[in-house]
């Protein structure tokens, strides 16, 4: 599926909402919509600035909808389907009982929504964590992150008594707090001291002949893994995650100590387990 340029939110003009062909799956009906703008497009919206989101081992990502310009245009499309449903007898003709519909509207009492995330021939919603496509939902799970989605409003559903809009994310772009990514790096300080303490303790050898910082070698063998270690961490954050690992100052002293490029200059990993990051 091609990702065609979002409508902007004011551009809207419901009345260039179109309801196409119907398709019945078992006891669901599917309305489908297109938005007529000199040819019928599929209808494509953009939510900004979306905060405190998360994505369950359901494949479902839930977020609370506070942009007031958000809330009118899913009141307005509400109310656009229940005016629609009126006007469209025909859309409930395979119900034996037609008498009592219930809509289910997008936003709950507390405006929050949960959108379930595509996985079929059609469509695979694409959900990228600063930047990074992320293939496995099942493990991300963010409540401090600003999200951008690009949202299809696709079709009416009916099942049994109760119809409502059928919305398909495209595309979840989260954005992870860096001070916050860097705050859990701190909450997790002893994995970091323990693959250092690791490297010390990986063969009883080393603490013997490259324990101390005056040894002639300098432990060159446990140096390379130092800066290996470093270089993973930095790249991670930095490069990957874009995230300016600056802002603890104490981390930025280390790492750039274990990645010294002259090995009689890099931090042992005495010397990393001494640093004062790890003693804060």
């Amino acid at each position: 599926m091609n990702i065609q340029e979002p409508y902007k939110i004011n551009d809207i003009n419901f009345d260039n909402i179109v309801f196409k062909k119907t398709k019945l799956i078992g006891n669901k009906k599917i309305i489908f919509i297109k938005y007529k703008d000199n040819k019928l497009n599929n209808f494509v919206i953009q939510l900004s600035k979306i905060q405190n989101n998360n994505v369950n081992n359901q494949n479902e990502i839930e977020f609370i909808i506070d942009n007031p310009i958000y809330i009118d245009l899913f009141e307005k499309l509400d109310n656009f389907v229940i005016d629609q449903a009126h006007k469209n007898y025909i859309w409930f003709d395979h119900l034996d009982n037609k008498s009592s519909m219930n809509y289910q509207r997008i936003l709950r009492e507390d405006n929050s929504i949960k959108l379930r995330l595509c996985n079929n021939d059609e469509l695979v919603t694409k959900l990228f964590i600063n930047n990074n496509i992320c293939d496995n939902f099942d493990d991300i799970i963010s409540n401090e992150s600003t999200t951008k989605i690009i949202l299809e409003i696709y079709a009416v559903w009916i099942k049994n008594n109760t119809f409502g809009l059928l919305l398909r994310p495209i595309n979840i772009l989260m954005k992870i707090n860096e001070k916050e990514l860097l705050g859990n790096l701190d909450n997790n300080i002893t994995i970091l001291y323990e693959k250092i303490n690791t490297l010390y303790n990986n063969n009883k050898i080393l603490p013997i002949y490259f324990g101390s910082e005056k040894n002639k070698f300098n432990g060159y063998v446990q140096k390379c893994d130092v800066y290996a270690l470093a270089y993973s961490i930095f790249e991670t954050l930095y490069v990957y995650s874009e995230i300016d690992v600056r802002q603890n100052v104490q981390l930025y002293d280390l790492l750039i100590h274990m990645m010294a490029l002259d090995p009689d200059k890099r931090y042992n990993a005495v010397q990393c387990l001494s640093h004062p990051y790890f003693h804060e």
